[in-house]
């Protein structure tokens, strides 16, 4: 019998009173395993793609990755690889456990802490590369490798073909990182349905707090206080809100390092004669946040991102992100698959 003959086959799922349905991925190999195996769409980037294509839900544990939902079956609320010998013990009370054998192989380790970690999928923020033109008539992309190829002298000169490539072929930037230290992303969560809320007149209030207070703030004052008098939720209509707790990718911080000086120092002119990435990744790899000057540079560049986010559309009902007119970004549940480490360290 060939695989093919199994798509869409309905199977009874050993522990629940439900269905299952057979589906077919081209990363299941004749030479490793059976060649049967099981999906988790919410856990592996490969599983997620599948269970997208096939419309499966995406179940997964919850933020941290260490503990199944409550709302789980059997073994709710259980940090996820505490539940394994019980789904085995429901599986052999069942008769449904055909063979037990512990065997040696290969698998991710957290580099810090050398635990396990998990594959988790999430809803990250990005920005589109192709999906929209800018003045110039050039996407986001093209006008990067423009910059890049003839408006940047590289020192050294390799570095030119490192980030030549990485613009060139990398897909939508995802600009959020679950980190506990880092420049946040002023954006809120709406409490009633989930919703993802980044507007200008939200940036720009959180830039003014982060003048006065710091990067910190955002972390230590009310979230009232980053609220634009009047913001409802586009979605449901709700007036109450959670704060966004991801932090945004360095890299974005080192692109916008140049306007937290230039625009401070009137003797200084524009474009910057020299950026210093070592400097800047020092700076971003401390456990001390932003200064408000950086802090606000990066409000000010989501700003200009996110002027349309809430125009933003979704392809084929799955979160596929083409933000708005303006590349503004927006939270999607994408594969842009976070690892979380089975202890917790970040």
């Amino acid at each position: 019998m060939k695989g093919g003959m199994l798509e869409g086959v309905r199977f009874r799922h050993p522990l629940y009173d439900r269905d299952s349905v057979g589906v077919l991925g081209e990363y299941v190999t004749l030479d490793a395993g059976t060649g049967a195996v099981h999906t988790a769409p919410g856990h592996g980037a490969d599983d997620f793609n599948t269970g997208v294509k096939y419309g499966l839900e995406i179940l997964r544990a919850d933020r941290t990755g260490r503990h199944f939902l409550d709302t789980v079956e059997l073994v709710g609320g259980q940090r996820v690889f505490d539940a394994n010998p019980k789904v085995e013990e429901a599986l052999k009370e069942r008769g449904r456990l055909w063979h037990r054998e512990s065997f040696t192989h290969q698998y991710p380790h957290c580099w810090r802490c050398h635990n396990p970690v998990i594959f988790l999928a999430t809803s990250q923020w990005f920005i589109s590369l192709d999906g929209v033109r800018l003045k110039q008539g050039k996407t986001l992309r093209e006008a990067a490798i423009e910059a890049i190829d003839h408006q940047v002298q590289w020192i050294p000169a390799w570095g030119h073909d490192r980030i030549f490539n990485m613009v060139a072929n990398r897909p939508d930037w995802c600009i959020s990182r679950q980190r506990v230290w880092g420049v946040p992303i002023p954006a809120l969560d709406c409490t009633k349905c989930g919703e993802a809320i980044l507007t200008s007149a939200l940036v720009e209030k959180a830039a003014k707090v982060f003048e006065t207070y710091g990067a910190d703030a955002w972390y230590e004052r009310p979230v009232d206080e980053f609220v634009p008098a009047g913001l409802s939720c586009p979605s449901c209509g709700g007036t109450s809100f959670e704060r966004e707790m991801n932090i945004l990718d360095v890299w974005f911080d080192s692109g916008s390092s140049h306007e937290a000086v230039l625009s401070v120092r009137p003797e200084l002119s524009w474009p910057a004669d020299l950026t210093s990435r070592a400097a800047i990744s020092t700076a971003a790899g401390s456990k001390a946040r932003c200064s408000s000057a950086s802090a606000r540079a990066d409000a000010r560049h989501i700003t200009r991102w996110s002027r349309t986010a809430s125009s933003s559309p979704t392809m084929g009902g799955r979160c596929r992100s083409r933000l708005g007119t303006r590349s503004s970004p927006r939270k999607s549940s994408r594969p842009a698959a976070r690892i979380s480490c089975g202890s917790g360290c970040r």
